[in-house]
């Protein structure tokens, strides 16, 4: 006996929680809207492309009918709703439906990359955007930096050319609050979003170069947090390998200052010398003799300073 088709009622079904949440979404109550964010995101990895089409649709009208001072409360159901979607696609791609959650969650190294297809589709990010956005602009602290964290979680779930046509407009904020004096998860969270920015996106942020590497070379000069100084130079070294940067030899000579800080130690100071490679190797041609030599001088007591420091420290395997 063939298998029967439910597709069409899954569409149906979402095309009916569209048309409630145009309808009368202003008077469903907080547990409502949770309860549909959480139905129709899982639908966005249904197998059927009608039924993650009438998914996004609906997701739409659901986040339109929510006024923007309360769309940051549905940030954190939508990422535990892509965080498990995420996880149930690992799962089913390695083949791995007999572990349980806990135990599949303890391989992360070993988990693959997946996709969601409803965020693929063109323009498929559209409704979710508005719930970030407010949460990174207007929200909490701890709303901030979750919502770069969920920038980087949507970001993972997509191909670039899905990405692309948000990119601007993800980054722009990125870049407005990490400049503002917020606590250290805030900066970390954010400066960690925009590399995973610059590794899905990268051409498209071309017109952010100059105000990227200021931004990274500002949070590498942080005095209160020696992770946040550590997330700079990861994504400092990242801007270099994918889109270059701007007057060399300034930067480097200001990097050089970042190495001969005493307080630039460990971790931070070792993903600094990544970062200069990084810049040297990306722009070998602009390199001065005296800049190449200034690093040579530095490098090696940074690393001797750093000899005790984990193997598995990320600055040390970056």
């Amino acid at each position: 006996t063939p298998k029967q088709d439910y597709s069409p009622l899954r569409e149906t079904a979402c095309h009916v929680i569209g048309s409630l949440c145009t309808k009368a979404g202003a008077v469903l109550d907080e547990d409502d809207r949770e309860r549909l964010l959480d139905e129709l995101v899982r639908a966005l990895s249904d197998e059927s492309v009608s039924v993650q089409s009438a998914a996004n649709a609906a997701l739409g009208c659901l986040t339109s009918s929510v006024p923007k001072d309360v769309l940051p409360s549905l940030l954190a159901p939508l990422t535990s709703a892509l965080n498990d979607v995420k996880l149930e696609l690992q799962r089913a791609a390695a083949r791995g439906e007999t572990y349980d959650a806990l135990t599949f969650q303890k391989e992360d190294a070993n988990r693959p990359d997946v996709q969601l297809p409803g965020i693929c589709l063109p323009r498929g990010l559209k409704p979710l955007v508005p719930i970030v956005v407010q949460s990174l602009s207007y929200g909490t602290a701890e709303q901030r930096a979750a919502a770069a964290d969920a920038m980087s979680l949507l970001a993972s779930l997509m191909t670039a050319a899905a990405l692309k046509p948000f990119a601007i407009q993800l980054v722009g904020p990125l870049i407005r609050v990490v400049a503002d004096r917020f606590p250290a998860p805030v900066k970390t969270a954010i400066l960690s979003a925009l590399r995973v920015m610059l590794i899905k996106a990268g051409p498209s942020l071309k017109p952010f170069v100059t105000q990227l590497q200021a931004t990274f070379l500002k949070a590498m000069g942080d005095p209160t947090s020696a992770a946040v100084r550590l997330a700079a130079s990861d994504a400092l070294s990242q801007l270099a390998s994918t889109l270059g940067v701007v007057r060399v030899d300034t930067l480097l000579e200001q990097l050089i200052g970042v190495l001969a800080n005493d307080d630039v130690a460990g971790p931070p100071a070792l993903a600094a010398v990544l970062a200069s490679s990084s810049v040297s190797k990306a722009s070998a041609d602009n390199v001065t003799a005296a800049a190449r030599d200034a690093l040579l001088e530095r490098v090696p007591d940074v690393i001797e300073q750093a000899g005790d420091e984990p193997r598995d420290s990320p600055a040390v395997n970056a």
